[in-house]
């Protein structure tokens, strides 16, 4: 009985998911269906972020996951922007989205900095923890804009996790799942110039595609979608979420890389940059 609610239990938290990212990133929904006509669009992956505060750091956001039977893979760093990351996957259910969770490492921040998080951190009430709900909680503290930029002047990410707060960061479309009209494969230069015809912009960060076959993983996504968001002394409008799209490869085993390649999501941690 166990094992068939986690199964039933599952797509219920992805769907809260994503229906909490569309809020923020209604772009997603409309590029969803842009190209969804003509096959099943499967997700690849989702991204969350958060501190490496014991409180709310990947073990814990990782074990609303782990319950449903997701098993840690790999552990990433990412030394200039301050992060670790570790990705997690379903043993027995291919077709369920791996999960992305990175974290910043504050004793790497100054301490005027870890102090503004840290505090932001004890604001969180204690019910809000204890259930999956945290991970499409939204922001549980208080944040003016001028914390914003101070963050941002040091780290982009320390300043959309503090406007922000909980919610996938990204979804990410598997461009292996993709077909034309006549059933043929598409690859990921397709998808981004049918995105760009309409009208969305991509990130460019190092060109509009991260990696290479080689890696056996190639990855792009659209600048995050602009927002008015709620601060203390107003509403400002700042980078939220964007789309992700990957397309992988397989080794010479003929097995699919599943991983991750650091230095190509070094670049797609961009796409929520203000300069973007």
């Amino acid at each position: 009985m166990g094992g068939v609610m986690a199964r039933a239990s599952f797509p219920h938290l992805m769907h809260k998911l994503w229906v909490d990212y569309v809020a923020l990133n209604p772009d997603a929904d409309k590029i969803h269906a842009l190209l969804s006509p003509n096959a099943q669009v499967e997700n690849d992956h989702i991204a969350l972020r958060t501190l490496d505060h014991p409180k709310i750091n990947i073990y814990v956001l990782a074990s609303f996951f782990e319950k449903y039977g997701f098993v840690e893979q790999d552990t990433y760093t990412f030394p200039e922007k301050k992060l670790k990351a570790k990705y997690y996957q379903h043993p027995t259910e291919p077709s369920w989205p791996k999960i992305f969770i990175s974290q910043l490492i504050l004793d790497q921040l100054p301490k005027a900095l870890q102090t503004l998080l840290t505090d932001k951190v004890t604001q969180i009430p204690a019910n809000k923890l204890k259930t999956e709900r945290l991970l499409y909680a939204g922001r549980l503290w208080s944040c003016s804009y001028d914390e914003y930029l101070a963050l941002a002047n040091v780290s982009e990410y320390a300043a959309w996790w503090a406007a922000l707060g909980f919610h996938a960061n990204h979804f990410t479309v598997l461009v292996n799942s993709l077909k034309t009209k006549e059933g043929d494969e598409i690859n990921i230069e397709q998808v981004n110039q049918s995105l760009k015809l309409v009208g969305y912009q991509l990130n460019n960060y190092g060109g509009e595609i991260k990696g290479s076959k080689q890696d056996l993983l190639l990855q792009s996504a659209t600048l995050a979608y602009q927002k008015k968001m709620p601060f203390n002394d107003g509403m400002y409008s700042i980078p939220t979420c964007y789309y992700e799209f990957a397309q992988r490869f397989a080794n010479e085993d003929g097995e699919q890389f599943d991983g991750f390649v650091p230095s190509s999501a070094d670049k797609i941690f961009q796409s929520t940059d203000r300069n973007q």
